[in-house]
């Protein structure tokens, strides 16, 4: 693993390589290698006071357009002062920004760290704090590593120990794959990018319900992608992976974002079947943000786009997409004033304001999973405890 000081100094370096090696047909190794290391071992750090060029530099695609916008007005129109907020995966990308913008907003924000990765959750700690002084930041003793459910446990019982109220659960952290990459298990013995998107979080939603039950009205934010549109109602039936067909990781991911949509449908139905009215579960996507998850996926291959005249991952960015801070927007509205099976999402480099930025969208559309048949958010839900051990209680 590299250094907290070693990953400060590399990455500029690096990155005038990476525009070299945009050029390159399909993702290149370098590029690709440089993602996972991100995703497993960590390589940017938050903490970072050029955290936010060094994403455009590695990933591809524009600088901030509407996030500091929403800095200067959110905290006006949406204070949270007293309210508590944990965000997966804010210990970098997307996440980061959530978890800077609701401290903006006056939230405590905790921050889970990745066993080993400690440093990550330290530089997301410092530069909050250095953006918003009067932030309360919070990194829990125990560590989160959503690729064990024991792990998942133990991190929410000391959350509960020392939350006994949180008022909003951003369900961010995710992990990508590509169309050609080999299956991945965890310890536990189930596919890795399945757990790490939804089940493990899912888990994490069932602990931590006796503190968002506290709260007078607790947001459960699960986050989806446009890839959700890329699987059949029918693929729920195999959550990890096992049919016949030949294991698709790219399929797999675009299925475990489906899912965060019957997540929130599931338990929004049953805990209105249980006269629960203070939680609601609703979902957001950030449109196509340039962060490392993209290259893991080795995008424009996974989506055969290379007959369209794209390169690389890293020029769908500079064409297409917008850079992670943006990406944010969508979960942070989501998580301010989302209501019960809501869908917040971003109109992506097409903004003409952050109006369009940030935006609850109407549900409609061929594939939407927020309309499949509710057969298949049971059929989810009866999987996902299957395979988490998970016991709800809505008392």
């Amino acid at each position: 693993m590299l250094s907290c000081c070693t990953r400060h100094r590399l990455p500029t370096a690096i990155a005038t390589r990476q525009f070299r090696l945009r050029r390159m047909g399909g993702d290149s190794e370098a590029q690709r290698l440089l993602a996972v290391k991100q995703r497993d071992v960590g390589y940017l750090n938050p903490g970072d006071r050029d955290y936010d060029q060094k994403l455009t530099q590695l990933w591809g695609g524009p600088g901030i357009r509407w996030y500091h916008e929403a800095v200067r007005t959110f905290p006006a129109s949406y204070r949270g002062s007293d309210k508590v907020a944990l965000v997966t995966g804010s210990c970098g990308g997307i996440g980061f920004y959530v978890a800077k913008l609701l401290a903006h907003c006056g939230y405590t924000v905790i921050i889970p760290a990745r066993p080993g990765l400690e440093s990550e959750a330290q530089g997301a700690m410092s530069a909050i704090s250095e953006a918003v002084p009067e932030a309360k930041i919070v990194i829990p003793p125990s560590t989160l590593d959503l690729r064990s459910f024991a792990s998942v446990r133990v991190f929410s019982k000391s959350v509960r120990e020392a939350h006994p109220c949180i008022d909003v659960l951003c369900l961010n952290a995710g992990r990508g794959g590509g169309s050609s990459d080999p299956r991945e298990d965890t310890g536990d013995g189930h596919e890795a990018i399945m757990q790490v998107n939804t089940t493990s979080q899912w888990l994490l939603a069932c602990e931590l319900l006796p503190s968002l039950q506290a709260s007078p009205k607790a947001r459960i934010v699960c986050q989806s992608s446009g890839a959700r549109f890329n699987v059949r109602p029918e693929d729920v039936h195999d959550l990890d992976g096992t049919g016949p067909a030949a294991f698709n990781a790219w399929a797999q991911y675009s299925l475990s974002k489906a899912c965060m949509c019957l997540f929130a449908r599931a338990l929004n139905d049953r805990l209105v079947a249980h006269d629960v009215d203070n939680v609601i579960a609703l979902v957001s996507e950030p449109g196509l943000t340039a962060t490392g998850v993209n290259i893991q996926h080795d995008l424009v291959k996974s989506l055969g786009l290379t007959k369209r005249g794209l390169n690389n991952t890293n020029e769908m960015h500079d064409q297409a997409g917008h850079h992670a801070a943006d990406g944010a927007l969508p979960m942070t509205l989501a998580s301010l004033v989302g209501e019960r099976n809501e869908f917040f999402c971003t109109n992506g480099n097409r903004c003409g304001s952050l109006s369009e930025a940030a935006f609850k969208a109407p549900l409609r559309g061929r594939g939407e999973p927020m309309l499949w048949d509710p057969a298949f958010c049971d059929k989810f839900w009866d999987s996902a405890n299957l395979l988490t051990g998970a016991r709800w209680s809505f008392a």
